[in-house]
């Protein structure tokens, strides 16, 4: 089990209140949670990458439990549509920075897997993070995750605000890596994206799952 999440709960006002009994994405899974409201969609993605740690309950990551794990666990990486890009460096050096302390090999080897999966970043590898439009941002968040190789990388709206045919095509980029033995996590409103891509589904509505089943299940019941 790559992430597991159990009795979690966080209460911000009693409007707002967090409740997953359970969530869990195995090896290889790509699991997305489908959630209307922009808070609790936010605040999960907070509460799993560690930035909201106002919390009860426990998350296990390749079964550590962050709880008890006084290191922030490193082999996953956190995507929120095109936040993280570094304005003032090139396309290239946005790359660069999170391939680093690879070798140089593997380096090469991945950097060469994203020039043919996503060619455009290197037709303008010199242009700096503020001219790139929300196109290249995304791409480069996706190249981050081939560049990483995490267990399992969390993504946030990766799809929205784009036109279909871009929205298309990161799903299938976000298909191609999972092939690479990488598990997702994608917390999005779409329930349309996401029964192309996902193993398993749930829905989250008023700080809690009120229905989880795999595509097939859904798509039985009238989603699409």
């Amino acid at each position: 089990m790559v992430l597991k999440v159990n009795n979690l709960t966080f209460d911000k006002d009693s409007s707002y209140d967090l409740r997953i009994k359970s969530l869990k994405v195995k090896d290889k899974q790509i699991v997305s949670v489908i959630c209307e409201d922009n808070f609790y969609k936010k605040t999960l993605f907070d509460i799993l990458s560690e930035k909201e740690k106002k919390y009860d309950g426990e998350i296990f990551f390749d079964n550590i439990n962050l709880s008890k794990y006084e290191k922030k666990y490193k082999n996953i990486i956190f995507v929120d549509n095109v936040s993280g890009i570094f304005n003032s460096l090139t396309v290239l050096e946005n790359l660069n920075i999170v391939a680093q302390k690879l070798e140089r090999y593997i380096k090469q080897k991945r950097l060469k897997l994203v020039k043919e999966l996503m060619p455009e970043l290197f037709k303008n590898k010199h242009i700096y993070g503020y001219k790139l439009d929300v196109t290249e941002k995304i791409l480069i968040n996706l190249s981050r995750i081939i560049l990483v190789n995490p267990k399992i990388s969390i993504i946030k709206d990766p799809t929205s605000g784009f036109y279909p045919l871009l929205a298309d095509r990161i799903l299938e980029i976000i298909k191609y890596i999972n092939k690479l033995d990488i598990s997702f996590l994608i917390l999005t409103k779409k329930i349309d994206s996401a029964l192309k891509i996902s193993d398993w589904l749930y829905i989250l509505e008023d700080g809690k799952i009120v229905s989880q089943g795999d595509k097939d299940a859904f798509i039985k019941f009238g989603y699409k």
